[in-house]
């Protein structure tokens, strides 16, 4: 599996902020390693409207460009610690491109408001999003303190949005499986996995 790994996830804007990368997840105890096959990407399905080819472009470059910001010049792999701080910048780094920081880099909640394509306007999907940004702004702003260099919360905003996507996924979107079932208990018992939401 190469580093990046889409998920095609909520709205529009979140499909680049859901370039997961796997490998950079801080260290996990045993059993929150259970990744499932890949139907575990399909538990949760979400039909949406794609962006203009041009702003999924701008989307894509901003998450690329960030990545090779933080990991292009690292040859071996860092120690988990330090891969955690360098992914809290690159969230940090697309958010910023993304106009959902103030200039003094921290998270807005009237910029991530403003945002159409933040909340899926589909009534099935848009109180969860709501729900979910409203749950994880001020959670992800205090975990957010923890490291060195970026301190915005973003990446924790990210993980904790994917993750009330995910467990509250509407019984039409989702794939009645021992599959899913397994890894949805994993999602629940685990804080750092980051579940996809097709």
């Amino acid at each position: 599996m190469n580093q990046l790994s889409i998920f095609c996830i909520c709205s529009p804007l979140l499909i680049s902020f859901g370039i997961l990368f796997v490998g950079f997840v801080a260290a996990t105890p045993e059993e929150c390693n259970v990744t499932g096959g890949e139907g575990i990407q399909m538990c949760c399905k979400h039909k949406r409207e794609l962006e203009t080819k041009e702003k999924q472009e701008e989307y894509e470059n901003n998450m690329k460009n960030c990545f090779t910001k933080y990991f292009g010049d690292i040859e071996d792999p860092p120690a988990d610690d330090v891969k955690m701080s360098l992914m809290e910048c690159v969230g940090e780094c697309f958010f910023n491109a993304s106009g959902l920081l103030t200039p003094d880099l921290k998270l807005s909640m009237e910029k991530i408001n403003s945002k159409d394509d933040m909340i899926d306007p589909d009534p099935k999907w848009k109180s969860i999003d709501e729900a979910a940004v409203k749950t994880c702004f001020d959670k992800s702003v205090t975990e957010g303190t923890g490291s060195t260099k970026c301190k915005s919360g973003s990446f924790q905003f990210l993980k904790c949005v994917l993750r009330e996507r995910f467990l509250n996924c509407p019984k039409d979107a989702w794939t009645e499986s021992n599959e899913c079932k397994t890894y949805r208990g994993v999602v629940e018992k685990c804080p750092n996995v980051i579940p996809g939401v097709a």
